[in-house]
């Protein structure tokens, strides 16, 4: 899973953020915005990303920026898939399957 930020001067509000990464309805743990291996079995899941303010900011909780999919891995497949967060406030993310790794390729 990638996670991208816009970097030009509006993305600033992104600084003290970081992404919400839920699969299937269970939250896992998301620490910053650098690339995560998130293990799944094969089969059909519901990927959900939002951004939310860092821990310890002092800023409410509230989720912004969603964006969600539906995705499909194969047995011992690896999925890349990407989440863009939106370069203008209010609007949504973007969540797309960027490549797909065959096993044994």
């Amino acid at each position: 899973m990638t996670f991208t930020r816009p970097s030009w001067a509006v993305a600033r509000s992104y600084k003290d953020t970081v992404p919400v990464l839920v699969v299937d309805g269970v939250r896992r743990t998301v620490v910053s915005w650098a690339p995560e291996a998130v293990p799944v079995p094969a089969g059909p899941h519901r990927v959900r990303v939002a951004v939310v303010p860092r821990a310890g900011t002092g800023a409410p909780t509230k989720e912004y920026a969603p964006a969600e999919a539906a995705v499909t891995v194969g047995v011992g497949a690896q999925l890349y898939v990407e989440y863009r967060a939106p370069r203008m406030p209010g609007q949504d993310g973007r969540l797309r399957v960027v490549s797909a790794k065959a096993f044994g390729d």
